[in-house]
């Protein structure tokens, strides 16, 4: 039982900072998108 609340807390963070990381990598891709010379 411990393992499996432990498990899913896990989940939860990882789903939690993937997003955040999609995020990063979405905003970095627009500003380099804006950097480039037309």
């Amino acid at each position: 039982m411990h393992s499996t609340i432990g498990e899913s807390y896990n989940k939860k963070v990882t789903d939690k900072i993937s997003v955040s990381n999609f995020f990063i990598y979405f905003r970095v891709l627009l500003v380099f998108d804006r950097q480039k010379p037309e």
